[in-house]
């Protein structure tokens, strides 16, 4: 089993519960592993025996303008999307993680919330 990971792809969306959220929006981080068997594409040197990061980002890039309450959401929306589009990927890590969201307290120079799932097909 081998593994392609697109790591730290930074989005504005406008995911959350609170009012704030849906009007202003916010940054958010997406991390993604995959995992499938690439033995074909690296002995044969051809794009179309892996699956082609591009592809991936544009689908992240898409399901992140669909408005979600929850992060938790967004992560499984990415992971279905994924699974219908790249039937070879066996299974599939991503992290949502949303930066600075509001909260009361002292500000941070840094604070997220991490929704993490994962799907074995």
């Amino acid at each position: 089993m081998n593994k392609i990971s697109l790591n730290n792809l930074m989005f504005y969306a406008y995911h959350g519960c609170l009012d704030i959220e849906r009007k202003e929006g916010g940054w958010y981080r997406i991390d993604l592993d995959c995992f499938l068997n690439l033995e074909e594409a690296a002995k044969s040197d051809d794009l179309t025996k892996t699956v082609d990061y591009g592809s991936v980002y544009s689908l992240i890039k898409k399901e992140m303008t669909v408005h979600s309450n929850l992060i938790e959401n967004v992560a499984s929306r990415i992971l279905e999307a994924i699974k219908r589009e790249f039937p070879t990927i066996e299974k599939c890590s991503v992290t949502v993680t949303k930066i600075n969201p509001p909260f009361e307290g002292e500000p941070l120079d840094y604070m997220g919330a991490t929704a993490s799932v994962t799907l074995e097909y």
